[in-house]
C-alpha cells in the first residue's frame, strides 16, 4: 500500500518550462534523499512533451529521471480516438436500442470524457465483437469446441514468462511504477495522474475543506498543501478507529450482481447486432464499409481513409517529431 503526500505548489503555469525544470530538479533531490539511483515522474501529455525535450537537451543532467505519460490521460485520448471512428458506424444506435447506454450518455461515451462509462462500455463492446468474430470462425471452418478438443487444450495453456534480470529501475516499475495503490486489496492500483485528480485537485476544490475557492494567496495555498496531508491522515485514522469510515471497495465489478448485469448486457448486444448487420458475416461485401444499423454503405473517400488507418500509424511511427507535430484534420472524417 502506498501513501499520497502533497508537495509545495508553484505559483506559475504547469506548462512553463522553468516550472517543469524545477519539478525535475526537485525529483532528483527526492531521489538523493531516498537513496535511489532513479526516480519516476508522471505528467499529463502537454507537460510530458516539454519534459522529454528538456531531458534530451540537458543530457546527462536529467538521465536519472524516468518520465511517464499519464496513463489516465492516455486512456481518455484513446477512448476519444476510438469514439471518433465508431461514431457513425451504427454501433451506437444498436447500443441505445438494446438498452446498453442511454441516449443522453452517448456524447460522453463518444468524446471519451466520461472515464468510468467509457472503460465499461468499450470493454463490453470489444468483448462482443470478439465473440462474434470467434463464432463466425468456428462456423466457417465447422469447428466444434469442447473440453476434450485440441483447440480447447491449446486455448487453456498459459504462457510462462521468465523473469529475467531486472535492474533497480525495472524492479521499481514492476512493483509500483505504473500506478498507486492506496488500499491493501489486490487489483486496486490506479493510474498516477488519476490519483492526482482524486486527491490534491479534488481536495483543493472542495467547498468545505478546500483552499482554491477561499483565497488566491499563494502563501496560503502553500501552507494548505504542507499541512493538508497530515490533517487528513489524523482524521482518517480517527474515523477508522471509530468505525465511521466506509472502506473503499475495489471489487465492485466482481460482485455477483455486477457480473449478471454485464452478462445480460453482452447477451442483449449480441442479439441486437445479429438482428441488424453482423460485420463478420461472410455475405457482407468486403470491399466496402457499411453502417451496421442502417445497412448504408459509406462513400469511397471515407472507405479509403478508414481502411488505411494502419498505414497512417506506420508513417507516424517513423516520424521522430510525431510527439510535437500537430495532426492535420481530415475533412473526409468530419
Amino acid at each position: 500500500m502506498q501513501k499520497v503526500s502533497y508537495m509545495t505548489t508553484i505559483n506559475a503555469s504547469p506548462t512553463n518550462k522553468s516550472v517543469i525544470i524545477e519539478t525535475m530538479k526537485q525529483a532528483l533531490q527526492v531521489a538523493d534523499e531516498c537513496g535511489q539511483e532513479y526516480i519516476q515522474l508522471t505528467y499529463d501529455l502537454a507537460i510530458t512533451k516539454i519534459a522529454l525535450q528538456i531531458q534530451s537537451l540537458e543530457r546527462p543532467r536529467f538521465d536519472r529521471l524516468f518520465i511517464h505519460f499519464g496513463a489516465f490521460h492516455i486512456d481518455l485520448a484513446y477512448f476519444k480516438a476510438v469514439g471518433k471512428y465508431i461514431e457513425n458506424c451504427g454501433i451506437t444506435n444498436i447500443m441505445i436500442d438494446s438498452g446498453i447506454i442511454a441516449g443522453g450518455s452517448l456524447s460522453g461515451f463518444i468524446s471519451g470524457k466520461h472515464y468510468n462509462r467509457c472503460k465499461r462500455m468499450h470493454t463490453i463492446l470489444s468483448l462482443v465483437l470478439q465473440i462474434l468474430n470467434w463464432q463466425q470462425f468456428l462456423k466457417t471452418y465447422n469447428i466444434e469446441v469442447s473440453e476434450g478438443s485440441e483447440i480447447y487444450r491449446a486455448l487453456s495453456q498459459i504462457r510462462q514468462l521468465s523473469p529475467g534480470h531486472a535492474n533497480s529501475l525495472e524492479e521499481e516499475i514492476r512493483a509500483n511504477g505504473i500506478g498507486v495503490r492506496r488500499t491493501p486489496k489486490p487489483h486496486s492500483t490506479q493510474p498516477i495522474d488519476l490519483i492526482l485528480e482524486e486527491t490534491i485537485n479534488l481536495d483543493a476544490a472542495n467547498s468545505m475543506t478546500g483552499i482554491s475557492h477561499i483565497t488566491n494567496s499563494i502563501a496560503a495555498r502553500q501552507r494548505w498543501c504542507k499541512s493538508h496531508s497530515f490533517r487528513t491522515s489524523v482524521i482518517s485514522n480517527m474515523m477508522q478507529d471509530l468505525s465511521l469510515r466506509r472502506k473503499q471497495d475495489v471489487s465492485g465489478d466482481l460482485k455477483e450482481s455486477s457480473i449478471k448485469k454485464s452478462h445480460s448486457q453482452i447477451e442483449k448486444l449480441l442479439v441486437a447486432i445479429e438482428e441488424n448487420v453482423n460485420p463478420f458475416n461472410p455475405d457482407v461485401p468486403k470491399k466496402s464499409l457499411f453502417n451496421i444499423s442502417s445497412g448504408e454503405a459509406v462513400s469511397d473517400l471515407i472507405y479509403e481513409s478508414l481502411v488505411n488507418v494502419e498505414k497512417q500509424e506506420m508513417r507516424c511511427a517513423k516520424n521522430s517529431l510525431r510527439n510535437v507535430a500537430p495532426i492535420k484534420p481530415d475533412s473526409r472524417n468530419q
